[in-house]
């Protein structure tokens, strides 16, 4: 496994320092590992604290290296790159004032990396309020192989009530990511208990698992358009309740891995549902189902369909 690095921040202001020898300022002291920056991402130092004279910018990040752009008290930029063990330093004087920073790449240590460590970054954000950077605190947990990070992170993305709702394959990746690095038993924990079903105000929207028996709850009312194109999981056979009054067009179009389905009560059953279902046999409609047009594309003709 990689190393974790760390830089190494140290600034300072002088009042009439050259003048008269007299440092009235102070030195302060920033820390940050290299696992927690993002490139392109601005960074003020310390973190989550008082704004200090500096912000960075790292532009790329690598094994033993790092580039960076640092931005001073004078709004000017310089580009550098640090290697492992190498340092950097700058000074600036404005009339009376003197201000000076040098920043180092080093190998962390263990108690660096407690310090910096994913319990305090989980903390922070379960108490913050904003959106965006409690996912990115949770992102930077998972960074230092945070078990509890990963199973928010999988459960947030098959949570989601926005956009087009719940992320089957961005959970995934995460699950994967987790997986990969030796930490992933409580992402599959949350990932093997996720609901087959996405169902918005009684609308399929999404299915999410496979099985050899799975059955539409009877909340819902309707079968969205592509509900089940994004299911890679098979199904043996899937039972829709007479609840469901209607079935959307192309609501099953592409899921390959469906074997049969039984649709119970005389639901409305829109054009060309079951188009590019490649692995259906079987479907029982009730005899009342209303069909709008070709429920088949023409090349499922082998589908056996029964009428009760």
């Amino acid at each position: 496994m990689a190393k974790e690095l760390l830089l190494r921040l140290i600034d300072g202001d002088y009042k009439e320092n050259e003048v008269t020898g007299n440092d009235m300022g102070e030195q302060n002291v920033y820390l940050i590992l290299t696992s927690l920056l993002k490139p392109g991402k601005l960074v003020d130092w310390p973190l989550n604290s008082e704004r200090p004279n500096h912000g960075i910018v790292p532009d790329e990040i690598g094994e033993d290296y790092v580039k960076l752009t640092v931005w001073n008290v004078g709004s000017s930029s310089n580009s550098i790159t640090l290697h492992l063990g190498e340092s950097y330093s700058d000074t600036y004087c404005f009339g009376e004032w003197s201000y000076s920073y040098r920043i180092s790449l080093e190998e962390a240590s263990e108690e660096t990396i407690a310090a910096f460590g994913p319990g305090r970054i989980l903390a922070e954000a379960e108490a913050c309020d904003d959106y965006i950077k409690r996912i990115e605190l949770y992102e930077s947990a998972a960074k230092l192989n945070s078990p509890e990070a990963y199973a928010w992170l999988v459960n947030h993305e098959l949570t989601k009530t926005g956009g087009y709702g719940p992320e089957l394959y961005k959970a995934q990746d995460w699950l994967k990511e987790a997986v990969d690095k030796g930490v992933g038993e409580k992402a599959k924990e949350v990932f093997d208990a996720r609901p087959a079903f996405y169902v918005v105000d009684g609308v399929l929207l999404g299915v999410y698992r496979g099985g050899k028996l799975l059955t539409v709850p009877e909340d819902v009312v309707t079968i969205a358009t592509y509900s089940f194109s994004r299911c890679r999981y098979m199904i043996e056979k899937l039972i829709v309740p007479s609840s469901v009054k209607e079935i959307q067009d192309q609501a099953f179009t592409d899921c390959k891995f469906i074997r049969e389905v039984e649709i119970q009560g005389p639901a409305n059953i829109g054009k060309y549902v079951f188009h590019g279902c490649s692995a259906l046999k079987k479907i029982t409609l009730d005899r009342n189902a209303q069909i709008d047009g070709e429920f088949l594309a023409w090349n499922m003709k082998n589908v056996e369909v029964i009428y009760k």
